[in-house]
């Protein structure tokens, strides 16, 4: 058994780059660890129709917005999804997916929708993203660093940054 439980550690411990693993002395993040956590990727997909609730005819499409921050080792993932017609929006709803590999920590601080009119809709999305450790006491972390993307959709399927 005790062989078993070794060969993990040291399995797990080869998966993990040695310069990402550890925070540098003063507690911050090196810049291997910065870049690899600001990388961010995003994208928009189609979504399908629904039928308009209160026009009764009118088909709203509808969009996903993706955005998707960090490597294999830490990640985390914004998707915002809305539903248009040209004259109006008739929902938009955020969900947030976070993962990380230990020894980081990845935390979702929640997405919210700050601002909504017919035709503009904003939110907000925050996540944590750290070096550390999780224990049954609680997380301990070397570095960290918090991230907030914001970004606005429209009635025309546009969306952009804020």
């Amino acid at each position: 058994m005790k062989k078993t439980i070794l060969g993990v550690s040291l399995s797990a411990a080869l998966l993990v780059p040695s310069s990402f693993a550890a925070a540098s002395e003063d507690g911050r993040l090196t810049d291997e660890q910065k870049e690899l956590l600001e990388a961010k990727t995003e994208y928009v997909q189609s979504l399908p129709k629904q039928a308009g609730v209160q026009s009764g005819l009118s088909a709203y499409s509808g969009k996903r917005l993706t955005i998707k921050r960090g490597s294999f080792l830490a990640w985390s993932k914004d998707e915002i999804d809305w539903y248009y017609n040209g004259k109006k929006i008739s929902k938009s709803s955020g969900f947030q997916d976070v993962g990380y590999i230990f020894p980081n920590v990845v935390r979702a601080k929640g997405i919210k929708r700050y601002y909504k009119s017919t035709g503009l809709h904003k939110w907000r999305a925050k996540k944590t993203h750290s070096i550390g450790s999780v224990t049954p006491w609680g997380d301990v972390e070397f570095a960290s660093t918090t991230y907030t993307d914001r970004r606005w959709v429209n009635k025309k399927g546009k969306y952009g940054k804020d």
